[in-house]
């Protein structure tokens, strides 16, 4: 176990321009009080033991809740009780669980104790502990237990505490619940998998509390494992002060192809909702609608006439990723109000397509606006209901007003493949991987949808952490729209291609076909995108530092039939930054060489690579493999 000196060191901003925060630290627990309901914080932890696979799991989340009585010193029979409803709707084979995490501290630091029982008395959880400290007590409680014992539905536990000094005191009870089935509550952070030599990792922890009405806290155990065996717990709790709502992207909060939802508590207007239209649909429906307040929200659901649904086409300059609010007082393009919207099947909704004339392909901003001025639970719901699908041609994509950065497209196996090429907060470069079902017109396949990923390095394999999404539109011949969501703080710009069309160069009277994703059969986890643009070979070469994160750098040399080309690694500035002048350091050399018969398929293409680099601008570590390599998607077919 990890001892009881500070184990919270640091919390850095990573949307500094849309994010401010205060952190506050109490032991095992730490607190961010923030402006933003999304974004995300960088953690330091200290006093960690050596670790090659350092995981961080959320393994329970809930509205915190706290209460605080004098109880007097009666010993053995001195509990007094907080009873809390949990879950409605236990069922006979209801696989749910619920996690009851709580501490309870005496004000003059007397012994306390402190359980969660059941009304049938079943004790589900026991702590005692005395200090600064207290007692916590986490309590796991499967819904299964309370079938037939229910209560109007829903089920009680209590949770009790005693102090064990000698003399009445005012004790203190905090904690939260959470409801869900065990295969899906435990949520992977972005951790550094291998702890530096000082004993140190740095955590990301995300922020989202947008479903939370301002003042409410969500509260997250947080368990550190090394290689699966847990280390400790600790809990972070976020409150939002309603101050700066961030932007969401509709179409990208679930992934899905067709329709998605973007809900917001508490908000009477929210300026900061883009939407984007392809240029190959044929009408867009658009629907706003009121719901039931979530956990933690206190606002009512509404009426159609409650909400009136501003639509803003504002595409933005496009040196800037990051995504503005629509300036209060600007005329809307159009307003959608209770008597100009038609039908929907929810009866506290209103619908409006866009077709013809005002089918403006690009970005649109949703502003919903509470006619009482009262905050209400908002949610915006787009569907495409004719079009083609998204066809895109493999490649490299960059944004030529925001040089620097990018991303790789493929198709690998009938889904498509983005590795995006950028820089973290510190400018230093990271990239990211997305994998998602190739767009067709039966999918609902006008836009591309999908998970995004760090992929990072324990030194004999890769592991997955999820981050946020990304979306792909188009947005014209040649040109996409590429929309990122990464730790809750979003960014829109545009991308065209790099290179192509057509195959550059020629090997053994034929045209040399090579531009795709290439990585080692050997030692998966590491690899290349390669494309030939103009008499120039261009690589980029996605690796890893010595604490596991991911890293890339480029190389691009003059065609010839055996390559050495310097390696660079370059400085830039994040996804949502101004863009700045990117700087390089030669940090090691690329070499390849060319097979009459590569893998997989047999025709002419790279047959090994090899990649030297030491990391420079105080990253860690180097990179130094050569090994047979393969394609891992299809050929790009000299598009």
């Amino acid at each position: 176990m990890l001892p009881r000196s500070a184990l919270i060191a640091l919390v850095l901003l990573l949307n500094p321009s849309h994010v401010a925060a205060q952190l506050t630290t109490d032991n095992d627990a730490f607190q961010i009080r923030t402006s933003s309901d999304r974004g995300a914080a960088q953690v330091l932890l200290e006093n960690l033991p050596p670790s090659g696979d350092l995981r961080a799991i959320s393994i329970a989340r809930g509205t915190w809740l706290r209460s605080e009585r004098i109880i007097g010193p009666v010993v053995g029979s001195g509990f007094q009780s907080q009873p809390y409803h949990v879950e409605r709707f236990a069922y006979a084979n209801d696989t749910r669980e619920v996690i009851a995490h709580f501490r309870a501290r005496a004000a003059d630091s007397s012994p306390v104790a402190l359980r969660v029982v059941d009304r049938d008395g079943r004790v589900h959880c026991l702590a005692n502990g005395t200090g600064g400290a207290g007692a916590t007590c986490t309590a796991r409680v499967a819904h299964r237990e309370f079938f037939g014992r229910t209560v109007g539905a829903q089920f009680e536990l209590l949770v009790e505490a005693e102090q064990r000094g000698v003399r009445s005191t005012s004790v203190t009870v905090e904690g939260f619940f959470h409801s869900g089935f065990p295969e899906t509550s435990d949520l992977e952070l972005t951790v550094d998998p291998i702890v530096r030599s000082d004993g140190t990792a740095s955590m990301t922890l995300p922020i989202n509390v947008r479903t939370y009405a301002p003042g409410n806290v969500l509260a997250q155990l947080i368990e550190l494992r090394d290689r699966n065996v847990p280390l400790r717990r600790l809990v972070a709790r976020t409150e939002w002060d309603g101050s700066s709502p961030a932007a969401s992207l509709a179409l990208l909060s679930d992934g899905t192809p067709t329709r998605a939802g973007t809900a917001h508590a508490g908000i009477s207007t929210h300026r900061r909702l883009p939407f984007l239209v392809p240029a190959n649909v044929d009408s867009v429906d658009i629907s706003v609608y009121s719901y039931e307040a979530p956990e933690g929200a206190v606002h009512p659901r509404g009426t159609p006439n409650d909400l009136v649904l501003e639509l803003h086409f504002l595409d933005g300059d496009p040196a800037l990723a990051r995504v503005d609010a629509v300036p209060p007082g600007r005329t809307p393009d159009i307003v959608i109000d209770a008597e100009a919207a038609r039908a929907f099947p929810d009866t506290a909704s209103e619908r409006f397509t866009l077709r013809g004339a005002q089918l403006r392909p690009g970005r649109w901003f949703a502003v919903p606006v509470s006619k009482t001025g009262i905050p209400l639970n908002v949610a915006i719901i787009l569907q495409f209901p004719t079009g083609r699908a998204l066809e895109p041609a493999d490649g490299h994509y960059f944004n030529p007003s925001r040089p620097g950065h990018g991303f790789y497209l493929a198709e690998a196996g009938g889904d498509w493949v983005l590795i995006w090429y950028t820089y973290d907060s510190t400018g230093s470069p990271v990239w990211y991987y997305a994998q998602g079902p190739r767009p067709s017109v039966n999918s609902g396949g006008a836009q591309w949808n999908a998970g995004l990923y760090r992929n990072i390095w324990n030194g004999s394999r890769t592991r997955f952490q999820f981050v946020g999404f990304v979306q792909l539109a188009m947005t014209g011949e040649g040109r996409l729209t590429f929309a990122h969501l990464v730790n809750g703080t979003l960014g829109i710009e545009t991308m065209q291609r790099l290179g192509g069309p057509g195959c550059t160069q020629q090997w053994s009277n034929q045209p040399l076909d090579v531009g795709g994703l290439w990585y080692a059969p050997d030692k998966s986890g590491y690899g290349f995108s390669a494309e030939m643009i103009g008499g120039s070979e261009f690589f980029l070469a996605y690796a890893y530092d010595a604490l596991g994160r991911p890293r890339w750098a480029t190389a691009q040399q003059a065609f010839n039939a055996a390559v050495e080309a310097p390696l660079l690694q370059a400085k830039g500035f994040c996804p949502t930054c101004t863009a700045t002048t990117i700087t390089r350091d030669v940090i090691g050399r690329l070499e390849r060489s060319i097979s009459n018969a590569a893998s997989p398929d047999g025709r002419p293409g790279f047959g090994l690579i090899g990649l030297e680099a030491q990391w420079a601008q105080g990253i860690p570590g180097g990179w130094s493999e050569r090994r047979p390599v393969s394609l891992l998607s299809a050929r790009a077919s000299c598009q």
